[in-house]
């Protein structure tokens, strides 16, 4: 699959986040995002998790707008943040599939 933005921006109250955003992610390879703090890299992973909507462009999975297909595509991503929120008893399966059945 592939996930890509066409001229996306988010603008969080009167805080533009991200301006203008053209690229590509191939979920068939890793991909990396690097930058300092504050510059928009959770913003843009909530982005493709459809946990947030572009204030404007449009994101497309494979060929197929996200604002049209958001449920269908949300069932397959998956963002995990550094402040987990697993619980340590529990498997990583386990997690998942706790989680999963709540969502």
């Amino acid at each position: 699959m592939f996930i890509t933005f066409e001229n996306v921006s988010f603008q969080y109250n009167y805080n533009l986040i991200l301006k203008n955003i053209f690229l590509q992610f191939n979920s068939d390879k890793v991909n990396f995002i690097k930058g300092k703090n504050g510059t928009g890299k959770t913003t843009l992973l909530k982005l493709i998790a459809t946990y947030l909507s572009p204030s404007k462009g449009n994101i497309l999975y494979d060929e197929y707008s996200q604002k049209l297909y958001k449920e269908k595509y949300s069932q397959n991503i998956t963002y995990i943040s550094n402040y987990s929120n697993m619980f340590e008893e529990l498997t990583l399966k386990e997690n998942f599939i706790y989680y999963f059945n709540i969502f």
